[in-house]
């Protein structure tokens, strides 16, 4: 139903247009019918209103200024004006007002009733129109990702239409171009453990703040990939420095790691797959999953780095896997691994991008919330599973990860 309002100072024409118009069968609903142009105008402001049937004349304010100051305030009614005036002036100033009709008084039912008619199949093109328009927008995005997918996988074609380059904006890329494949270390494993369903990732949500961030530091290419993996395309005058500053803020804003892999600079659509490859390798021979860097073909300091103390970094984070049931200490996987707690502190610090508590923590949330799936699990034992045995300071930790209390994030998962 359209909502329809009534103005009109002649209380019996007021009443009359209110109660013998057929407006339910019409496919309208009267929801104010006022004897003032006031009255009508603050009725506009507190909510939409699609169709405004209103009298030229009335004092004070007349029909013809209440349309003027409801567009001043960005209302647009689609309007009848009715008038016992059959004056050229209020005609030619009505459909200056953008008026849709102007009906004379004493007014033929059938010819009002004609006339809304007339609009309610007016609105019903409009809305059918902006949801076509509106299906139309939400198809582009994942015809754009499936299309920049083809050409990093070589399956595009060099005579793709330069239409459909446009409506993507790759023709306006700024050459060269570098393919830069982003990792979310905590996506990309639950990633793996649901079965790389993105929307089943309790980690999804921060995969949409990350690309929405990206749109906010120039880039303005974005792919997602399986696995929890997204990929940039890094414009000319975006540079490795720029894109650390980038991963840095990331990092500060959601409690992720964030590694991107870089491949070298390309000039041509149709040679991105090259930088593509490049990235992915540069990103899977990383000694450990979330760096916290941006790393290229190439960069020695990285590659003097490869492996080294790559097995005793991941020893301790199987360790703190296996026990995040219980308040695991950084002295206690120093006293296992047979090593001084600073050393190792400092080590996983640099290998990591993160301290020790910082990754616990996180570690500790992502099961958290993974356990919080189970409805038969109350929120108390979760807590007992991840080491928390003081249930207002997990309540307070999940809530500065998260953002939201355990209860809250159960009822939106």
């Amino acid at each position: 139903m359209y909502k329809v309002m009534i103005a009109d100072d002649e209380i019996l024409d007021l009443e009359g247009m209110r109660r013998f118009i057929p407006w339910n069968e019409l496919g309208l609903t009267v929801v104010a019918a006022v004897n003032n142009a006031f009255s009508a105008f603050e009725v506009l402001k507190e909510q939409e209103i699609d169709i405004l049937v209103t009298d030229v004349n009335m004092p004070q304010m007349s029909g013809l200024e209440l349309v003027q100051k409801a567009q001043e305030i960005g209302k647009r009614p689609k309007v009848v004006f009715v008038s016992g005036h059959q004056d050229f002036h209020y005609v030619k100033r009505a459909m200056s007002l953008n008026a849709h009709t102007y009906v004379l008084k004493p007014m033929d039912d059938s010819e009002l009733i004609g006339e809304l008619a007339k609009l309610k199949n007016e609105l019903d093109e409009e809305k059918e129109r902006q949801e076509a328009e509106l299906a139309y927008m939400n198809i582009i995005p994942a015809a754009k990702n499936q299309f920049l997918l083809q050409l990093l996988e070589g399956l595009g074609s060099e005579s793709v239409d330069e239409v459909i380059q446009k409506q993507y904006g790759f023709n306006q890329l700024c050459w060269p171009v570098r393919v830069g494949v982003m990792e979310l270390e905590e996506v990309a494993r639950a990633a793996v453990e649901y079965g790389n369903s993105r929307n089943t990732s309790p980690m999804s949500g921060y995969a949409e703040r990350i690309i929405q961030l990206c749109g906010q530091h120039s880039i303005r290419h974005v792919c997602r990939l399986a696995g929890g993996r997204i990929v940039v395309l890094a414009e000319e005058g975006l540079t490795k420095v720029d894109l650390q500053v980038i991963v840095d803020k990331m990092m500060s804003l959601v409690p992720l790691i964030v590694t991107i892999g870089l491949g070298a600079p390309v000039d041509h659509l149709f040679s991105l797959e090259q930088s593509y490859r490049q990235a992915i390798s540069v990103l899977d021979d990383k000694p450990l999953p979330g760096k916290g860097c941006v790393i290229e073909p190439g960069d020695v300091q990285f590659n003097e780095r490869l492996g080294r103390n790559y097995r005793l970094i991941h020893e301790m984070i199987r360790y703190i896997q296996e026990n995040l049931h219980r308040n695991v200490t950084l002295r206690e996987v120093a006293d296992h691994l047979l090593f001084s707690p600073n050393y190792l502190g400092t080590l996983f610090k640099e290998e990591t991008g993160q301290n020790f508590s910082e990754f616990l923590i996180m570690q500790r949330m992502r099961r958290a919330g993974e356990l919080l799936r189970d409805p038969k699990l109350k929120v108390y034992e979760v807590a007992d599973r991840v080491g928390y045995r003081y249930m207002p300071y997990f309540t307070r930790q999940f809530k500065e990860t998260f953002g939201m209390t355990p209860g809250a994030y159960r009822r939106n998962g």
